[in-house]
């Protein structure tokens, strides 16, 4: 799931499936993986990283964040692995 913002990582964290994304997500039998995308400040909530060690503890892994510019104009954790370390982390699993 590239980008994974914080709300379809949560909302799959708490069992939503309000949209197509999610309902998928919440029906497969497949590996999922996640590219996390998000401000700073939502990676380091408290809330969120519950939300993602309730995945990781359902077998969701997660390529980055990384760090960097975001668009919001900031720099730090919370940027999305470039597209091509993304499909170069998959062809190495």
């Amino acid at each position: 799931v590239a980008p994974a913002t914080a709300n379809i990582i949560s909302s799959v964290a708490n069992g939503l499936a309000t949209d197509l994304a999610q309902t998928i997500l919440m029906a497969t039998t497949k590996p999922i993986v996640f590219a996390p995308s998000m401000n700073v400040r939502m990676w380091e909530n408290k809330l969120f990283q519950r939300n993602l060690e309730v995945l990781k503890s359902n077998n969701a892994k997660f390529l980055g964040p990384t760090e960097g510019e975001m668009a919001c104009g900031e720099f730090g954790i919370g940027r999305m692995m470039e597209p091509q370390q993304i499909v170069q982390s998959l062809v190495k699993r």
